[in-house]
């Protein structure tokens, strides 16, 4: 019930920021204190500290729920920034050179932080070889569990895997990050399709973050499964319990998607 009448607070971000609503509301908090301090200077740097830790904090961690958010949550801060320290360089006071000084160094510690970005993004993009898990193996933990290690083992043996195969009871530090190995860190989702695997919540999404982030997936089957139909498929958003169904909305997935995926 507390979760329900407050999730208008946290149902904004990601499932593993839930937290970043408190920084969220400090800002805003602070923001429309600063009118009240003494002094242009203090209320500039004061405006200029709390930006640029937002805007460092949110490009970290991307903690809004949709993508489009965050970038336009980072765009904003950046623009307001520069056009806080374009007019930090204009105010005609005493300690104006202060002030002037401190704008300066604010677009320094930007710049810096800009260009810290870019390489980044290069080496991740271009430079690194390959992402840290080779495999992840989908399980159902009851059905495969056993055959999922086993699996790992020989995949760790195989001359050509060199990185690492993630299996859930092994890697799995945050239940709330899962899904986000399988978008940033992944190159193969193996599937072991044994009978029950798309009946459970955890395994349909990460099958589903693989298709929506194009993650190549391998499909090891077992005798028991049995391949979903259409009518199957257009029935999965019928048969799943409330709770799955809001797992997997909590992480950013329709039934629709579960369906495409």
């Amino acid at each position: 019930e507390f979760l329900r009448m407050h999730s208008f607070l946290f149902k904004r971000f990601r499932v593993d920021c839930h937290w970043y609503v408190l920084a969220f509301l400090a800002k805003n908090f602070v923001v429309a204190l600063v009118p009240v301090l003494l002094g242009v200077s203090l209320q500039i740097c004061t405006l200029a500290a709390i930006t640029l830790a937002t805007l460092c904090l949110s490009c970290r961690l991307a903690p809004w729920r949709i993508k489009v958010a965050n970038d336009l949550d980072t765009f904003l801060g950046a623009v307001f920034l520069m056009v806080l320290i374009s007019g930090a360089l204009l105010v005609e006071r005493d300690d104006g050179k202060t002030l002037g000084i401190f704008a300066v160094v604010i677009m320094i510690v930007g710049i810096v932080g800009i260009l810290n970005m870019v390489v980044l993004s290069v080496y991740l993009r271009f430079l690194r070889r390959g992402k840290p898990y080779q495999f992840f193996i989908c399980h159902h933990k009851v059905a495969a569990g056993n055959l999922a290690r086993l699996l790992k083992i020989h995949l760790l043996e195989h001359k050509k895997v060199h990185r690492n195969v993630f299996v859930d009871s092994d890697d799995l530090r945050d239940l709330n990050a899962l899904f986000t190995y399988i978008k940033d860190d992944l190159e193969t989702l193996i599937v072991l399709c044994t009978k029950d695997v798309l009946q459970r919540p955890w395994c349909l999404g990460e099958v589903t973050t693989a298709f929506l982030n194009k993650v190549k997936m391998v499909r090891v089957t077992v005798p028991d499964f049995t391949p979903l139909d259409d009518v199957a498929i257009i029935a999965v958003g019928q048969t799943r319990s409330t709770n799955d169904i809001r797992l997997l909305a909590e992480h950013g997935m329709s039934v629709a998607m579960v369906q495409d995926a």
